[in-house]
Order: structure tokens, then C-alpha cells, then sequence
């Protein structure tokens, strides 16, 4: 979080409605910042919540997994969405293991062939 958000929430009881606006747009800028950068990442990233739950992931991911932005991604651990069983296993076993966990490299067909 930006230095001028973490400053403005701190004296978010005495903004007006015009001051709360602008705040707001700022927020909303800087997220549509973050995602872009995010989704431009050429390799797949998935963000988890303390739950194993998908929180954000780009397009690359989309792809690479199977993922989807509906809201059943959400609510579950990633380990039993819809993606490659081995991948699936992977993290599954990474994100629950207290042993140390060593990268793998998977290898994806294309939908398209």
C-alpha cells in the first residue's frame, strides 16, 4: 500500500465526501496498476490465501492450469480445482508438508495441440 494511502486512511474520519472520492479513484488506480503488472507476467502466477484458496491469478495461470475466475475457484483449496491431477498432487503436498519442497518442472500440452 502506497505511503499516500496508508496517510489518508489514518485521517479518514475528517474527509469530506469530495476528499473520500479522490482517495477512492487513487485506490482504485493503483490497484488496476498492480493487476496490470501481475497479469503481464508471462510464466503463472497464483496468489493463496491462508486456506490454500486461489485469491488472484493471471492469465498465464488461466492457461497453463485450467483456472477460471468464477467464484467456486475461491472457495476452494487449489488442489481440488479442476486442474492437471499432478500439478494438483504437487501443490497439495508443498502447501501441507512440512518437509522441504523442491521445485518441479510440468510440462503442458497446448489446448490447441
Amino acid at each position: 500500500m502506497s505511503r499516500f494511502i496508508k496517510k489518508a486512511l489514518e485521517k479518514l474520519p475528517r474527509l469530506d465526501k469530495g476528499q473520500l472520492g479522490e482517495l477512492l479513484k487513487d485506490i482504485v488506480a493503483e490497484h488496476q496498476l498492480y493487476e496490470a503488472s501481475l497479469q503481464s507476467i508471462p510464466g503463472g502466477l497464483v496468489v493463496l490465501s491462508s486456506d490454500n484458496n486461489v485469491l488472484f491469478h493471471n492469465k498465464a495461470a488461466e492457461r497453463f492450469l485450467g483456472l477460471s475466475t468464477s467464484v467456486e475457484t475461491s472457495e476452494k483449496p487449489i488442489w481440488n480445482l479442476p486442474v492437471d491431477r499432478e500439478v494438483a498432487e504437487y501443490f497439495r503436498q508443498t502447501l501441507t508438508s512440512t518437509e522441504p519442497m523442491f521445485s518441479r518442472e510440468f510440462t503442458f500440452d497446448a489446448p490447441n495441440g
